[in-house]
């Protein structure tokens, strides 16, 4: 592990972490933060306005493997969690 010159770990010479598999706690807490994190996401949108939505909605449709790169099953999955969370909020939104 690396550290710079703030202290904070940075990835080694070879672009790699040096990081250990978290244990159940720490599973459970990034679960929890997740919920909640999601939750946070879903109360802003739902009161955000239209234009709003419709970057969002275009940012999903944006989200594409790197030309480089083939398609990767969790950058799809990625994509249609964050239109589903918008169509979430769109339903409970105030309709602005």
């Amino acid at each position: 592990m690396m550290m710079d010159s703030d202290g904070n770990e940075t990835p080694g010479v070879d672009g790699h972490w040096d990081a250990s598999e978290p244990g159940h706690a720490e599973l459970v807490q990034m679960r929890i933060r997740m919920i909640a994190m999601e939750n946070l996401l879903l109360a802003v949108l739902a009161g955000s306005d239209q234009e709003t939505r419709r970057r969002v909605r275009e940012r999903a449709d944006e989200i594409r493997p790197r030309p480089d790169a083939v398609d990767h099953p969790l950058t799809e999955l990625a994509r249609a969690e964050m239109l589903r969370l918008l169509e979430r909020a769109e339903r409970r939104g105030d309709g602005n």
